[in-house]
């Protein structure tokens, strides 16, 4: 087994966070994180200077998420993530673009198009919101994206302890200041506007993504950046049938983007928005095809058949915007001085 090795440049940069489950003195403009009281290995606390609470710092973990505070649904989300910290489950992780061959084939385009929008938009200090493992991070590094700086957050510590030995394992350079928080996407504790959100399928875990983004574009922040599964006619009928939304292994009953309602939101704000489509086919149907090849076989030109008409119905949905996945860029509109 490879060795394990956390990336070794972790930042607490906690000037750039408030509480928002804090008091009700506790702002983004009043409040303030002091500095760090603890040992040498990242654990140890942070003082509110508005409220005089004590934010805890675990294995240069900031957490932000106070269990205590959690509705139903997050709490049961909370505990469904949680992941063991032995080395073989980090490493298991750390492989997770080799899980499947079928799978990675849309992730790869998902995340190519993320990537190509934030290097083409020199975005260079992200905030990654619900990044859990930091799965995303290692195909955006591998099609170009390269950050000056990042912020990673989940709303569960186990997932981003794994995170850090998943970016420590991408060849990253070194001298990138990367801070770590447990944050839920409800209650975003970035401080600054101006800062980047970027956010890889972790909406649809929300109650409802709808309001979620609503309550981003309330704060203001400038740019967002989301890959989520959509809704469309054909989904709506999939799902009446139970071939579609299907409950996820933490129990979750995922939401799904509608991009009508996005639009009406974002006019609301004052959002500019760019959207591009694509479709997906998950890997359990496709095994349901292969059933009917002795022995289960999954011959190659199967595969890339499945695949190349998947990606021929990306192709001709997309400019009508249908698709059951959507890559976006919420931009915020500068008003005439």
């Amino acid at each position: 087994m490879a060795d394990l090795v956390e990336y070794p440049n972790c930042v607490l940069q906690p000037e750039q966070f408030w509480r928002p489950a804090g008091g009700p003195q506790c702002s983004p403009t009043n409040c303030s994180l002091g500095a760090f009281d603890g040992d040498g290995c990242g654990t140890g606390t942070l003082r509110c200077a508005s409220c005089d609470h004590t934010v805890a710092v675990t294995g240069d973990i900031i957490e932000l998420v106070e269990e205590h505070g959690l509705d139903e649904h997050k709490s049961a989300e909370l505990k469904g993530n949680e992941v063991a910290l032995d080395d073989d489950t980090i490493m298991h992780y750390l492989n997770k673009e080799d899980w499947s061959p079928f799978t990675r084939h849309f992730s790869d385009h998902k995340l190519r198009m993320l990537a190509e929008l934030l290097v083409a938009d020199s975005v260079d200090e992200p905030t990654f919101l619900g990044s859990g493992t930091g799965f995303e991070i290692g195909p955006l590094v591998r099609f170009g994206y390269r950050p000056r700086s990042m912020a990673i957050s989940d709303l569960n510590r186990s997932t981003l302890q794994v995170a850090k030995y998943n970016l420590g394992s991408l060849g990253l350079d070194p001298e990138i200041p990367i801070t770590f928080f447990t944050s839920d996407l409800d209650d975003v504790p970035i401080k600054d506007p101006r800062r980047t959100l970027v956010i890889y399928e972790c909406l649809h875990h929300t109650p409802d993504m709808h309001v979620t983004l609503d309550r981003m574009m309330s704060f203001g922040y400038e740019s967002i950046y989301f890959v989520e599964p959509t809704t469309n006619w054909l989904m709506e009928w999939l799902a009446r049938r139970g071939l579609a939304q299907r409950i996820e292994y933490s129990g979750l009953d995922p939401d799904r983007l509608d991009l009508g309602k996005l639009e009406s939101i974002c006019g609301e704000h004052g959002y500019e928005i760019q959207k591009s489509t694509l479709w997906e086919f998950p890997e359990d149907y496709y095994r349901r095809l292969i059933r009917i090849f002795p022995g289960n076989r999954n011959p190659r030109w199967l595969q890339r058949l499945t695949l190349g008409a998947i990606d021929l119905f990306t192709l001709v949905g997309r400019p009508f915007a249908f698709g059951n996945f959507a890559v976006c860029r919420l931009r915020k509109q500068l008003r005439p001085s």
